[in-house]
């Protein structure tokens, strides 16, 4: 997934929802290859959905954070929570990449991380979705000034 350089705005809301649907998809599908013994196959997938959850978790962090953090006092907070799951799902993730143990548990681990995937989900849903919604698209300059002068008499 690729992120252009854009002003965050309520395009931003689909998209992550978009994502983190993807990213939830590419674990059950993991687990599903795990569970199946296919293990090579299961790298494949594995790797598509690090590589995906660090690209969204970059975006969210570079992006999306620091604008809502602006918003109001509260959201700094808000920010600082987020970003401290972020940081415990990338050590769930490096320590299950890192993990040679016995499949059965592995697979026990991987539903664990599918949770906490799914709970970091609904809480960013709680609380960036209904911002990212709120938000309006702002007119580019040359608009406004368009505008501005179509009012003149």
């Amino acid at each position: 997934m690729s992120y252009p350089d854009a002003c965050v705005g309520p395009d931003d809301e689909p998209r992550l929802r978009d994502e983190h649907a993807f990213l939830e998809r590419q674990l059950a599908k993991a687990i599903v290859l795990a569970e199946a013994d296919d293990w090579q196959g299961f790298e494949l997938r594995w790797e598509v959905f690090m590589t995906t959850l660090e690209q969204h978790l970059k975006y969210e962090e570079t992006q999306i954070f620091p604008a809502f953090a602006k918003s109001d006092g509260a959201s700094q907070l808000d920010v600082r929570r987020i970003c401290n799951e972020h940081e415990e799902l990338r050590k769930e993730v490096r320590f299950l990449d890192a993990l040679s143990q016995q499949p059965e548990l592995f697979i026990e681990q991987l539903h664990c991380l599918a949770r906490t995937l799914q709970a970091h989900k609904e809480k960013e849903g709680g609380i960036l979705y209904p911002w990212l919604a709120s938000l309006k698209v702002s007119q580019p300059l040359s608009h406004k000034l368009e505008a501005a002068h179509s009012i003149r008499p």
